[in-house]
């Protein structure tokens, strides 16, 4: 089975992040068949890829994910700011960054990463980049003109601050198709 651990979003965030989206559609002139936009409900915060992982390892997963989030206090992040990967060239992920939070939100993903070690599941090899990826684009040209896009256009579209409290850390399967990922909670565990 292939899994994740997150942060699911609220859906204020899922609205204002759909709302991003027609704003860049409108901003800039693209070929948007080569961009595979995220829908609202599968937006959510990666805090580790486990990848292809065998059934058996999903219940001491969800026990040390329970282990966290009993010694970790609730915290706010702030979504901000529109960026590209890779950072040169032509873009082939679209996404929005974090303005707050960003140091219990990375204390919480490094001892996620670090103690999953236990279970035999290898830490991140490159620094974690916190984001919310809002699409993926599949051709050279696209990803050149996307970077056009104004800096300022996240906060021209989103008036509100896009605050969230992580009150919780969700372990999620993520099954293929060819309509999409299908993403299926298979646990919750809520901080203090």
């Amino acid at each position: 089975m292939r899994c994740f651990i997150a942060i699911e979003l609220n859906s204020a965030i899922k609205k204002s992040l759909n709302d991003l989206k027609d704003a860049t559609e409108k901003t800039v002139s693209l070929d948007y068949k080569a961009m595979r936009w995220i829908k609202p409900e599968h937006m959510h915060l990666t805090l580790k890829f486990l990848g292809e992982v065998d059934d058996d390892i999903v219940p001491p997963v969800c026990q040390l994910i329970n282990k966290i989030a009993s010694d970790t206090s609730r915290f706010d992040i702030e979504f901000g700011g529109l960026g590209f990967f890779p950072l040169r060239g032509p873009a082939r992920v679209y996404w929005c960054g974090l303005k707050s939070g960003l140091e219990p939100l990375k204390n919480l993903q490094s001892i996620i990463d670090h103690s999953l070690t236990d279970l035999n599941i290898s830490p991140e090899k490159q620094a974690w980049s916190p984001h919310l990826t809002l699409a993926r684009i599949n051709m050279a040209q696209t990803g050149k003109t996307i970077r056009r896009i104004p800096d300022s256009l996240f906060d021209n579209t989103c008036k509100k601050p896009l605050i969230q409290t992580v009150d919780s850390i969700m372990v999620f399967e993520s099954e293929l198709s060819r309509q999409g990922p299908v993403y299926t909670p298979l646990h919750q565990a809520r901080l203090i």
